[in-house]
C-alpha cells in the first residue's frame, strides 16, 4: 500500500510539472525544464507574429509605391526606382518570415515531443488521459496556425507574381501612357494586397490565441494589453 501511495504521489508531482509547462504556473524564481520549453515555444509564436506585422506593413509600402507612379506624384524614373526598392524589401521580409515560421515549427515539435515523452512515464490513467487530451488540443491549435498560414501563402504568391509582372512591364515602357494603360492591373494588385493583409491578420489572431493559451495567466494578460 505504501508503495502505491508513493507511486501515486510521484505521478501527481510529474503531472503538476507538465501543467507548469503548459499553463505556465509559477513554482518559484527558477523555471523548470517544462517552463523553459513553453517559453521557447511561445517565443517562437511571438517571433513569427512580429515578422508578419512587419510583412504586412511592407506590403502596404510596396502597393503605395506602385500607385505613386500612377498618381504622378513625382518623376516617374524616381518613383519606379522606389517601387523596385520596396519590392526587394518585400521579398526579403517574406524570406525572414519563412525562416521564423520554420523555427517556430521546430520549437513546437520539440515541445510536444518532450511533453509526450515525460507524460508517458506517468502511470495514473486519469492523469495520462488528461495530459493526452490537453496535448491533442495544443496540436490542433498549431494545426490551425498552419491552415491560416497556408491561406495567406495562397493569396500572397499570385499577388507577388502580379507585382513582378507590373515591374517587368514598366521596365519596358516606363512612360505616363504605359502606366495609365496598366491602371486596371494596378487596381487589381491594390485589391489583392488588401486580401493578403486580411489573411495575414487571421494568422496573427491565431498566433495570439495560441500564445495566450500556452503562456502564464499574467503574461497572457500583459500581451492582451499590448
Amino acid at each position: 500500500m505504501r508503495l502505491n501511495r508513493v507511486g501515486r504521489s510521484l505521478a501527481l508531482v510529474m503531472f503538476a510539472s507538465a501543467c507548469v509547462a503548459l499553463a505556465g504556473c509559477s513554482s518559484g524564481s527558477k523555471k523548470t525544464a517544462g517552463e523553459e520549453r513553453t517559453t521557447a515555444a511561445v517565443g517562437g509564436l511571438k517571433d513569427v507574429r512580429a515578422e508578419l506585422v512587419a510583412g504586412r506593413t511592407q506590403i502596404d509600402k510596396t502597393v503605395a509605391s506602385m500607385n505613386a507612379m500612377r498618381d504622378n506624384q513625382g518623376a516617374l524614373p524616381t518613383e519606379f526606382a522606389a517601387f523596385n526598392e520596396e519590392m526587394k524589401k518585400t521579398e526579403a521580409q517574406s524570406q525572414k518570415t519563412r525562416t521564423r515560421a520554420a523555427d517556430m515549427r521546430a520549437r513546437a515539435t520539440q515541445y510536444q515531443a518532450k511533453w509526450r515523452d515525460e507524460m508517458g512515464k506517468v502511470e495514473d490513467p486519469t492523469l495520462r488521459a488528461a495530459s493526452t487530451a490537453r496535448a491533442n488540443k495544443v496540436r490542433e491549435r498549431y494545426d490551425g496556425i498552419t491552415a491560416k498560414a497556408n491561406e495567406a501563402r495562397a493569396a500572397y504568391e499570385p499577388f507577388m507574381k502580379q507585382l513582378k509582372s507590373v515591374q517587368t512591364y514598366l521596365s519596358n515602357d516606363l512612360t505616363p501612357a504605359g502606366v495609365q494603360s496598366a491602371a486596371a492591373v494596378f487596381d487589381q494588385a491594390t485589391t489583392d494586397g488588401k486580401t493578403v493583409n486580411t489573411k495575414i491578420d487571421a494568422v496573427i489572431a491565431e498566433l495570439d490565441d495560441v500564445a495566450n493559451a500556452m503562456a502564464p495567466p499574467a503574461a497572457a494578460a500583459s500581451a492582451q494589453k499590448k
